[in-house]
């Protein structure tokens, strides 16, 4: 059980971490768009190679925490309390 408790919160973490990470991808290429959309065809491609160059360093930073926060977890017992009951017997 406690395998799986583990294994739920893991997962809740890193879909939280992923989030957070095309988020802020998202966001960035939201407001920077203009950049390689809307400016003359010189800059317009080294435009979108900085915001590629950009994507990917934000990518591997959380994937590599990802992979830290995996090895971090192993280091602890997870038990979920969703589900936890305690009756109490009377004599």
């Amino acid at each position: 059980m406690e395998n799986k408790d583990k294994d739920s919160l893991e997962a809740a973490i890193i879909k939280k971490i992923n989030t957070t990470m095309i988020g802020s991808i998202s966001d960035v290429e939201e407001f920077f768009d203009f950049l390689w959309t809307g400016t003359p065809t010189e800059n317009k491609a080294q435009f979108k190679k900085i915001f590629q160059e950009l994507r990917q360093s934000i990518l591997d930073r959380g994937n590599h925490q990802i992979r830290k926060l995996k090895t971090d977890l192993n280091n602890f017992d997870v038990k979920s309390k969703v589900y936890t009951y305690q009756f109490k017997v009377k004599d």
